[in-house]
């Protein structure tokens, strides 16, 4: 996993105080995060890829894709950072960062209806080929 100084500094000072956030940063610090997430590669992301296959179905994300999805929240860059990309709260607000990038409602959760499912999941795929980013969608087999 490759990431610069000024996102290792982040990640660690996250480590050390569960409290600390962006909040806690000055303007400076912030700029050379958002420089740093400019350089992250694919080894980086690989496991945030692995959780996008397997609970979502979606493949093929490019890096710009992923580097978006971390500017919206710079949480996840702790939590990739650490490994945690598939617990719970992390799942969800990476998959709902993404679709928010192509346009997309929030992936549907156990107290949406049924008609908010069934609307999400035909029209995800026409995003995401509307997105042209190059991500794709593998056919679920619970539906």
């Amino acid at each position: 996993m490759t990431a610069g100084p000024a996102i290792i500094d982040f990640c660690e000072r996250c480590k050390a105080d569960w409290e600390f956030s962006i909040d806690d940063m000055d303007v400076l610090e912030i700029k050379a995060v958002l420089r740093d997430i400019e350089y992250l590669d694919e080894d980086f992301f690989d496991n945030l890829g692995k959780m996008f296959d397997n609970y979502f179905g979606i493949t093929k994300i490019s890096l710009e894709v992923y580097r978006k999805i971390v500017y919206s929240d710079f949480s996840l860059l702790f939590e990739i950072y650490c490994g945690a990309e598939t617990d719970t709260a992390v799942r969800d607000i990476s998959i709902n960062a993404l679709l928010k990038i192509i346009g997309s409602k929030p992936w549907p959760m156990y107290g949406n209806s049924k008609e908010y499912t069934a609307d999400f999941f035909e029209t995800l795929p026409k995003l995401i080929e509307k997105s042209a980013t190059g991500m794709q969608l593998r056919e679920r087999s619970d539906v």
